[in-house]
């Protein structure tokens, strides 16, 4: 699949945008933005010299929006589409660069490090996540595949806890309340308690809402732990996570039907549950140049779908394990930073009744990312390959799919001015189909992996205390 915007048309708009801003820039005594810090290249760094376009918000500008969860907060703040899924819990399908009903598997969600994909055709689910609980979102728009591996074709979408920013921990609480239309109750409140180099984050919410159809109440709850300790070089620590979703299902209404009244039910008595747990333990570490980082995590999801006649029912598990370093000099002309890492990924999925079925999805990868900045120019040059074993299978009867997939990355920044940064890059990235497509493709034929070619071109202007961008893909 690919997304297009026309070169002829739009390619100027770089240019023409990066000639024209500067001279905007020369206002004297106008506050200045903070440095913009992001976590998607796999460790925190600054956005400016980036040779690809990432949009961040943080803590206080979703408070100040009142989103009152993390997929609403990615969609209104950062411009992501969204549609809501077929539970009422307030979840969405989010879709970066219009991928439809196959969004889910041509983008990456990463919640604190960990990838919290599915290797079918639903989605990662968000509004469990405590919106107080959260730092910051960061979204990379276009070709993440090097760091992130298959499916992020889209893009990347990356949250980041309070407790898992890396930052110094005080203690404090908060509470949020709130009442809305459709009988919304929402509640959420978070602790941070901190002795010596010690540190206990808590964080829970409970979201119940009538929704806009009969049949369609929902109850949301959610429930995050995240103990650790730290010093000046080393920080450690462990993670769990619940969320749970009770709601009736609607189902589906004829035109006529929704003509004649949008909120009618036909199944009153449907109703479906999701259920998800996470756990996890990480470690960070500063060693002289070096960056060393790790993370494992393994979570269960239980979906249930009840009807008077039949009950659909489901189990995941999946696993996670990444491993990276980071090693980045500085001289006289010259800085390079050099980024190597290994994925490993697993998940499996348990059906069960008298059509139960057992699919399988794992893949491994090792990546590497170098970025060489000269610093009389602001000129940087970055370089990134990646290469992923993945195989999948299930009990249908169909061929295995098996696969060893390259992406790879070129992309340069230029610094115009001290405010302004033009970029461009090519790369290529990949999926395999995911486990409900070639579960229901004719047997014995195999599907060939996905593959793309991407192109994008943008240029950044800060100004003051607000920020603009332009970017332009194939």
């Amino acid at each position: 699949m690919k997304t297009f915007v026309s070169p002829a048309r739009f390619a100027v708009l770089p240019l023409a945008l990066a000639s024209a801003l500067p001279t905007f820039a020369q206002t004297q005594n106008t506050p200045q933005l903070k440095e913009t810090v992001v976590t998607a290249t796999r460790f925190a760094e600054s956005a400016t010299g980036l040779t690809f376009g990432v949009s961040v918000i943080t803590a206080d500008e979703i408070r100040k929006s009142g989103a009152t969860t993390v997929n609403e907060a990615i969609s209104k703040l950062l411009g992501v589409p969204a549609r809501l899924d077929l539970f009422g819990g307030g979840n969405h399908t989010l879709d970066l660069r219009g991928f439809g009903t196959t969004a889910n598997s041509n983008q990456v969600v990463v919640v604190d490090g960990l990838r919290v994909n599915e290797a079918d055709l639903s989605g990662p689910s968000l509004s469990g996540i405590p919106v107080d609980s959260v730092e910051r979102i960061e979204v990379l728009r276009g070709n993440g595949a090097v760091l992130y591996g298959e499916g992020a074709t889209g893009g990347v979408i990356v949250v980041t806890t309070k407790a898992g920013k890396g930052a110094k921990r005080i203690n404090t609480a908060q509470i949020y309340t709130a009442v809305g239309s459709y009988g919304l109750r929402d509640v959420s409140t978070s602790a941070t308690v901190a002795a010596g180099n010690f540190s206990l984050d808590v964080a829970a919410n409970r979201r119940e809402s009538d929704n806009h159809r009969d049949n369609f109440h929902s109850t949301v709850d959610g429930l995050s732990l995240t103990g650790q300790w730290s010093n000046d070089w080393l920080r450690m620590g462990v993670r769990y996570g619940r969320d749970a979703v009770e709601s009736g299902l609607p189902g589906g209404l004829t035109a006529a039907q929704y003509e004649a009244n949008p909120r009618q039910t036909l199944t009153p008595l449907n109703k479906g549950s999701i259920d998800n747990q996470r756990q996890g333990i990480f470690a960070e570490a500063s060693v002289g140049d070096w960056q060393l980082a790790a993370d494992f995590g393994s979570r269960t999801k239980t979906y249930v779908s009840r009807s008077p006649a039949f009950t659909y029912q489901y189990d995941v598990k999946a696993s996670t394990l990444g491993l990276r370093a980071r090693h980045e000099v500085t001289g006289a002309s010259l800085s390079n930073a050099l980024v190597l890492g290994m994925d490993n990924n697993d998940w499996q999925r348990e059906v069960s009744g008298a059509y139960g079925s057992l699919s399988h999805s794992d893949s491994r990868a090792f990546y590497v990312k170098d970025d060489l900045t000269w610093l009389s120019t602001g000129t940087r040059l970055s370089v990134g390959l990646r290469s992923e074993r993945l195989a999948k299978d299930g009990t249908s009867p169909i061929v295995a799919l098996e696969g060893h997939q390259q992406a790879w990355d070129l992309g340069l920044s230029q610094a115009l001015s001290t405010d302004v940064t033009a970029y461009g890059r090519i790369g290529r990235s990949f999926r395999l189909a995911n486990t409900d497509e070639f579960s229901f493709t004719t047997p014995l034929i195999p599907i060939k992996p996905q593959t793309s070619k991407d192109l994008e071109l943008g240029a950044r202007w800060s100004y003051g205390e607000g920020k603009a961008e332009v970017r332009v893909y194939r």
